[in-house]
């Protein structure tokens, strides 16, 4: 009694502790994730949003200075400047990835979009004029480098100036050399933005920041926790792990019925327990329950983890324990409990009833010649018209009522 209080008690430790070192694990990989959220920070659209964000709470400010250029190219200028702003804080109002708070010190306006609902990877407070040495004064290199003029409906679009390079904006009919136009930089924006980890355009993310690294370091601490448990049932009697539920219920399964079951339900578990571990990381899972407002969604994601691990490494300690209970019984387990046993035993049974059969015996050789003849006549139908089986079927039956008569 005792020897079992111990092995389920130490079982229910090792069940609790692998799935927490999972969340462990899964967490200090976040971090991983959030630095590679914060070192793809796109600069060139916070700039457009820190200047549509000036332009929007200040009607003083004018974007872009001009150098020789005519009236028409100016408007032209001026008009692609504001549709770019008007699709960047567009797009910055319905963004999950990136939200922002922002106050202009001139006018004293607060401006920012929707709060997203996932976890932040990256916060970074700046003072327009303080930042702006990161900011881009080369207009040519802004508008080129950063695709925003993809984002614009099909009238606008970059071209080669004579210089050889992209510097010719054409707006519908007008052309405009960006090499006359120069950026007049936000100086009255404070703003404080947050990159989350979720997809957004001012952190380049064309995909998931998950990377091989990433998955090889979950499966290989998944499979290391469940070679703790594999040895942990190794190392405990049998006569203590069989008698125990649900071990004393296993050994008397047939062997396809365990692979069936407790198999297949493990590898549904381990793959729920991936895909919820990524999400989790990716902070996905947390920022969909939040979205849904559900209160406490970091909890509860952690939890969903956390439950799928446990019942994956209970599934695991099955298996682990059939593999034992395999070997330490040999050739007797798979006599008792392998379909294939019994079906050798079944082809072996019917071997020695042919071998015993008596063909001296009247009724016998009459039966043996029955059956021969059947069967050539059964063959028969069946080549002359293969869509009439069912004739033979019925055949069949009629001559085994007969026969058995």
């Amino acid at each position: 009694m005792k020897k079992r209080r111990i092995f389920i008690i130490g079982l229910i430790v090792l069940l609790l502790a692998c799935p927490s070192c999972m969340i462990y694990i899964t967490v200090k990989q976040q971090d991983g994730y959030k630095k590679r959220v914060a070192d793809n920070t796109n600069e060139y659209m916070l700039q457009f949003l820190t200047m549509a964000v000036e332009s929007k709470t200040d009607p003083d400010y004018k974007p872009l200075n001009f150098n020789g250029l005519d009236e028409k190219s100016q408007e032209a200028a001026t008009a692609t400047m504001n549709e770019i702003f008007k699709t960047v804080l567009d797009m910055e109002q319905d963004d999950d990835g990136f939200h922002y708070e922002a106050y202009n010190e001139k006018t004293r306006q607060y401006y920012k979009n929707q709060k997203s609902y996932y976890p932040v990877a990256y916060e970074e407070f700046f003072k327009s004029s303080a930042r702006s040495k990161y900011f881009y004064t080369d207009t040519v290199a802004l508008f080129d480098e950063s695709d925003i003029i993809s984002n614009l409906d099909a009238g606008y679009n970059l071209e080669e100036g004579k210089d050889g390079k992209r510097s010719l904006l054409k707006v519908y009919n007008t052309y405009v050399d960006l090499n006359q136009v120069s950026i007049n930089l936000p100086k009255d924006i404070e703003m404080t933005y947050y990159c989350t980890m979720y997809e957004s355009p001012m952190t380049y993310i064309e995909r998931n920041f998950v990377d091989e690294y990433d998955i090889a370091v979950l499966s290989g601490v998944a499979l290391l926790l469940g070679l703790v448990i594999f040895i942990y049932i190794l190392m405990n009697s049998l006569e203590v792990e069989e008698v125990i539920n649900p071990y004393r219920t296993i050994k008397q399964w047939k062997l396809l019925t365990v692979i069936i079951i407790i198999g297949l339900t493990s590898f549904i578990f381990i793959g729920a327990s991936g895909v919820t571990g990524t999400l989790v990381m990716t902070g996905e899972l947390q920022g969909t329950l939040a979205r849904h407002n559900i209160a406490y969604a970091t909890p509860i994601s952690y939890c969903l983890y956390f439950f799928s691990m446990f019942i994956f490494y209970f599934l695991f300690s099955m298996l682990c324990f059939t593999v034992k209970y395999m070997f330490m019984n040999g050739v007797d387990y798979f006599r008792n409990n392998t379909c294939t046993y019994a079906l050798y035993a079944k082809t072996k049974e019917l071997g020695n009833r042919v071998t015993e059969f008596d063909l001296k015996d009247n009724i016998n050789q009459d039966i043996l010649k029955f059956t021969i003849c059947n069967a050539l006549l059964v063959i028969v139908l069946y080549v002359i018209s293969p869509s009439k089986t069912i004739f033979a079927i019925v055949y069949v039956m009629i001559s085994f009522l007969y026969i058995r008569k």
